[in-house]
């Protein structure tokens, strides 16, 4: 979700700069990056309220960010895009131009999308460390059988790349007949950091034993 708000906030950047530049050269190439700093926006929001779905509070601000960024084009990037458009037209296009030019309501409505950003990223579960949209796992089993079979050892081990993290579970299951069986092991959630998904966990791991009958 951190990185969603910081792409908003660099897109919303690219528009600002692309109207700036337009209003100052007047050529429509430098609109190249509010129009798809504009796409980009609509596309991030809509993915920043999926990531925080489960959050109201979080949700209520990426649709104040919305609202903002949909008031900054209608209010101030359109009219004045408009009026550097006709500001050839004469005497009275240019002291529009210069009207609509000089508001410095587009630089207040910008502020006010920084704070919601930033609320976003102070409000976030863990904001110094954003979790990755896709994740690595590795699995490796062991099994050892001895005694005739009566005895088994075994091990899974899964293992993450991108978290570094992990969940062993060892057992060894023991039935020398068909009346009982015997079973023990251990369950260790393990990790560099304590947010990743097994690490998060290691507070849980457990040794148990178990003895079943059959009858």
């Amino acid at each position: 979700m951190i990185r969603t708000a910081e792409s908003v906030s660099a897109a919303m950047i690219d528009m600002e700069t692309g109207q700036r530049g337009f209003m100052i050269k007047g050529k429509e190439i430098y609109l190249e990056p509010f129009n798809s700093g504009k796409n980009n926006v609509s596309h991030l929001i809509a993915t920043g309220r999926d990531l925080t779905s489960d959050n109201p509070s979080q949700i209520a601000r990426w649709d104040e960010v919305k609202a903002l960024q949909e008031k900054w084009i209608t209010e101030v990037a359109d009219p004045e895009i408009a009026a550097r458009r006709i500001v050839t037209q004469g005497h009275t296009a240019n002291k529009y131009f210069t009207e609509v030019s000089s508001r410095t309501v587009g630089k207040n409505i910008f502020d006010n999308i920084r704070e919601l950003l930033a609320a976003l990223v102070s409000h976030s579960l863990t904001p110094e460390f954003e979790p990755a949209r896709s994740r690595i796992v590795v699995t490796q089993r062991l099994m050892y059988r001895a005694l005739q079979q009566t005895l088994t050892f075994n091990t899974f081990n899964f293992y993450s790349t991108s978290d570094a993290d992990g969940y062993l579970k060892f057992s060894t299951d023991y039935s020398p007949t068909d009346d009982w069986r015997l079973t023990d092991g251990v369950n260790v959630f393990y990790g560099d950091q304590p947010h990743t998904f097994f690490n998060q966990f290691s507070d849980a791991s457990n040794a148990f034993i178990r003895l079943r009958l059959f009858y």
